[in-house]
């Protein structure tokens, strides 16, 4: 027999019901989607960002960013998307905008796919002190928020005028005192210490 998906561990409760009121109101807009972005289920928060007209619309049933190069970047992470995540950065043609992505696959590898996707704004993220909790120095902070909206190590070189052999050496620095070893690594770490 089956284990049942909602074991709860006190009795009398609607615990499906409460799972769905909690992650309703979670301040973090989230979607599940299909393939094709179909929308499935999204969160209020997600509903509102739509709403708001912030780069991401809603087509019908269809969830798409304002930019394509923003679609097609999304379709590339729900491909490359695993059970335990995938997440990074879309930006749109000209990288005005950039959003943080966490892509989780949750349908099983022989159905079709179905990924649930937490979003925002790079610009409008917010994190605790990333400086005091892993003992950055103030450059390998900068470099650290810099990496977070999706700069890459040229980009940061040329905006703080600085050489990128010194960005990157800062970048194995960073990666070091947080014990990752890739950017999809750095924003899973990361993402525990966001303020919503």
């Amino acid at each position: 027999m089956a284990k049942p998906f909602f074991a709860a561990t006190a009795t009398g409760y609607d615990v499906p019901a409460l799972l769905g009121e909690w992650i309703d109101s979670d301040p973090y807009p989230r979607v599940i989607l299909d393939m094709n972005h179909y929308i499935i289920w999204q969160n209020a928060a997600s509903r509102a960002f739509v709403e708001s007209g912030d780069g991401i619309e809603q087509r019908g049933d269809i969830f798409a960013f304002v930019d394509k190069a923003c679609d097609q970047g999304l379709t590339q992470m729900m491909l490359s998307s695993v059970v335990s995540g995938n997440s990074g950065t879309v930006s749109d043609l000209d990288r005005s905008t950039r959003y943080a992505l966490v892509v989780q696959r949750l349908s099983s590898p022989d159905k079709a796919l179905v990924c649930g996707i937490s979003y925002r704004r790079v610009d409008q993220m917010r994190y605790a002190d990333l400086k005091s909790i892993f003992i950055l120095t103030k450059a390998e902070d900068k470099i650290l928020r810099q990496l977070l909206q999706g700069m890459v190590a040229d980009h940061i070189a040329e905006e703080n005028a600085t050489s990128l052999d010194m960005v990157r050496s800062h970048i194995r620095s960073i990666y070091s005192k947080l014990g990752v070893s890739s950017r999809e690594a750095l924003f899973n770490r990361v993402s525990l210490y966001r303020i919503p």
